[in-house]
């Protein structure tokens, strides 16, 4: 979890790069490739996207060189009776949205998408200024139309894409065709296209919104079929709009490469268990009440808690009443975790006595 401080900086990474018109660049470019080009519906969906994470989080640190790109384990939100109590979804982080589905909050709130109304109608790509992402910044400010349809990540989720051992299901694409060797469809009712899995979050949110060897890594690639998915998807296909120091472009194929595995590492997910009642967080608690015990979000004020039964601190800055988080009473920790937390951590001065976060 990252710290308040880490947070704030972050955030504050965010609107230098928006305010510069990068972030939109970046948009823009997702966009495009999004709906004529190798970003979705296909195999290059992955390699696409490492490579385009990889130049966002290079730019976010033109501006904070502190700064890493930050994951989001859905899983921690999808544990609660209503994932949209979370936490997330409150000031301090993705920002509140009123009636109508805008966000007006937080560091997001004045924020406005380069696409009209949602990106829909979609821009007539016959207009010679089509290809100019200013031609259509100023649309409307973030909109989110939640649980309409799709779903956040659940554990059986995550755990059925970790231990899937084919590449070919892995990167099947969505829109494969009659003569495909390889459809896509849902195992025991989970997703084991990535693709399909990460789009279910999208669709959630709406609105604007055994481990391979290293060889196989960079060899591991679903055979070209046009069957299967379009050209820009083929593994020596362009990755438009990336290119190399020689002004080349990249190729699908360069997107397999172990060496983007060297630029970063993950911070582990938050768990906890019967011997480490502790989330690591002030944000997180520990549920023991369904099973096997877990991490997730704390919820907000006015939230659901109900079905917590076991003692656990589930509302920031509340207490649960009646099934309802009302104000008053809590504590920033988990009384359980505290204790373990206390024990290994003493707050440093650029944390403000927050806890560790993501480095």
């Amino acid at each position: 979890m990252l710290s308040d401080n880490e947070r704030t900086r972050y955030h504050n990474a965010l609107r230098k790069l928006k305010n510069s018109q990068l972030y939109d660049r970046f948009a823009y470019w997702h966009y495009q490739y999004a709906q004529e080009g190798g970003a979705h519906q296909g195999p290059a969906f992955a390699p696409w996207h490492r490579e385009f994470i990889n130049r966002y989080e290079i730019a976010l640190k033109e501006f904070d060189p502190t700064v890493s790109l930050p994951y989001w384990d859905s899983v921690l939100d999808q544990n609660l009776p209503n994932p949209l109590d979370s936490i997330l979804w409150t000031d301090d982080f993705a920002g509140r949205t009123y009636d109508i589905g805008y966000v007006n909050t937080g560091s997001f709130g004045d924020w406005k998408t380069i696409a009209v109304n949602n990106r829909d109608p979609v821009p007539d790509k016959t207009d010679p200024e089509f290809q100019n992402y200013n031609r259509i910044l100023g649309g409307t400010k973030i909109k989110r139309l939640f649980n309409t349809t799709g779903q956040l990540f659940t554990e059986e989720i995550v755990q059925g894409i970790l231990t899937n051992n084919s590449i070919h299901r892995i990167l099947t694409s969505p829109t494969a065709r009659e003569g495909c060797s390889v459809k896509m469809r849902w195992t025991n009712e989970l997703p084991y296209s990535l693709e399909v899995a990460h789009g279910t979050i999208h669709n959630y949110i709406g609105g604007d919104f055994g481990n391979p060897t290293p060889e196989e890594q960079e060899n591991s690639y679903p055979q070209p079929s046009i069957f299967c998915h379009t050209p820009a998807h083929y593994l020596s296909n362009p990755m438009y709009p990336f290119y190399d120091e020689n002004n080349l472009p990249l190729k699908n194929s360069d997107g397999l490469s172990n060496i983007y595995s060297e630029f970063y590492q993950y911070e582990p997910r938050p768990m906890c268990n019967e011997f480490t009642l502790n989330c690591g967080s002030k944000y997180l608690f520990c549920d023991r009440s369904h099973g096997l015990l877990r991490c997730a979000s704390k919820i907000k004020l006015g939230g659901n808690c109900t079905g917590f039964t076991n003692g656990e601190d589930a509302c920031f800055r509340g207490h649960c009443e009646n099934g309802v988080c009302v104000a008053g009473g809590g504590s920033e920790f988990d009384p359980f975790q505290q204790e373990a937390w206390s024990s290994h951590f003493v707050p440093s001065s650029e944390d403000g006595g927050d806890m560790p976060g993501t480095k």
